[in-house]
């Protein structure tokens, strides 16, 4: 499982603007689910959309069972959207 943390701005923006950003996986794998580090938050990880916290979201992406690649597309209102695009390997058999 991999996860990762991004924050983007566009001229004008604030990285701690309050947005909510949907994310879309696609490829070798799914958007597992999504967070924003507030302890206090009760929503839940399966939906794709939650407002960020401090202007930060956090996504969990499960790989597939086949190598290839995967993509991670989040975009809000007033911001550009970020694309991340990861490789996705065979696990090795122990």
């Amino acid at each position: 499982m991999s996860s990762s943390r991004s924050s983007t701005r566009t001229a004008g923006s604030s990285p701690t603007r309050r947005s909510r950003p949907d994310s879309r996986s696609g490829g070798a794998g799914e958007l597992a689910g999504v967070a924003n580090g507030n302890p206090h938050n009760v929503d839940s990880f399966r939906r794709p959309r939650h407002h960020t916290w401090h202007g930060r979201a956090l996504a969990v992406l499960r790989p597939g069972g086949q190598p290839g690649h995967m993509r991670l597309t989040a975009t809000a209102a007033g911001l550009r959207p970020a694309t991340l695009t990861l490789a996705v390997e065979r696990g090795k058999s122990e």
